[in-house]
């Protein structure tokens, strides 16, 4: 009797354990040439279960499922929806997108298209920067201050 109930207390455990199990994808993540992508975004749609690919294009996602609708995005690249469905395995080849985009300028308090802006313009480079505080008084004086 006890043996039968220990059955049946391991059969519950194990089939509980399995039910909670949620599916593993992997896959690469490619570009229009074949080249691996590193640090392409892969999240599930309408949750924030996600994770990147790593430095040869390689990802894995534990927690999805069936119906998961998985969204691989990357800079200048088109972004794609596949769903899950039975797959543990799903390669995804990413084609560029080009677009070009209009010369922004950044000013103190927000920015603006270089064609609107009205007033002069100027580069600054680090080269421009004070790189010090100026001061007028001589050598000596600064010496007799720091002296007392």
């Amino acid at each position: 009797m006890k043996q039968k109930l220990w059955i049946f207390i391991l059969v519950c455990c194990s089939c509980s354990i399995l039910s909670a199990q949620n599916g593993r994808i992997s896959g690469v993540v490619t570009g229009a040439n074949g080249e691996s992508l590193a640090g392409v975004s892969v999240v599930v749609k309408g949750t924030t279960l996600g994770t990147s690919t790593d430095g040869n294009g390689n990802y894995i996602l534990s927690g999805t499922e069936p119906n998961s609708v998985l969204i691989f995005s990357y800079l200048s690249y088109a972004t794609q929806e596949i769903t899950v469905g039975n797959n543990n395995l799903i390669n995804v080849k990413l084609e560029e997108q080009n677009q070009t985009l209009n010369e922004v300028v950044v000013v103190g308090y927000g920015s603006m298209e270089k064609s609107k802006i009205t007033s002069a313009i100027t580069n600054v480079r680090p080269e421009g920067f004070n790189r010090g505080s100026i001061n007028s008084r001589s050598l000596s004086q600064r010496q007799n201050i720091y002296n007392q």
